[in-house]
């Protein structure tokens, strides 16, 4: 027989839930309140709960797993550094390029060009 989950195993596993969910639709438009739904919390209570969890909010998580895919792309494609933004969830280039000046230290150009692409 299993032991009982505990608090924190069942808050890992809600919180996984949600970050494989953000894995697989990265590119789309994510509301809180479709994330919270998801979990079944409303909105302010899910803000609080991945804060807890992550120490980060919910969409600084989101714009980093945006980047990550962009950034890769930018190393392993052709894509115009516009089509890589917009096809990874990122509404606006100027944001973009400004979200990855300041994760990266670089400008998305020049990561490829350092990469020798």
């Amino acid at each position: 027989m299993k032991a009982p989950k505990t608090t924190s195993q069942q808050a890992l596993e809600r919180l996984q839930t949600v970050k494989t969910y953000i894995g697989k639709h990265y590119n789309d438009e994510l509301r809180l309140a479709e994330l919270a739904s998801i979990q079944s919390m409303s909105p302010e209570a899910f803000s609080r709960f991945f804060r807890q969890q992550t120490g980060q909010c919910v969409s600084r998580y989101i714009n980093e797993v945006r980047l990550q895919h962009c950034r890769q792309l930018l190393l392993e494609t052709d894509m115009t550094v516009k089509e890589i933004a917009f096809c990874c969830g990122f509404n606006t280039l100027a944001f973009f390029n400004r979200t990855f000046l300041r994760q990266y230290g670089c400008t998305p150009t020049e990561c490829r060009e350092r990469a020798g692409r």
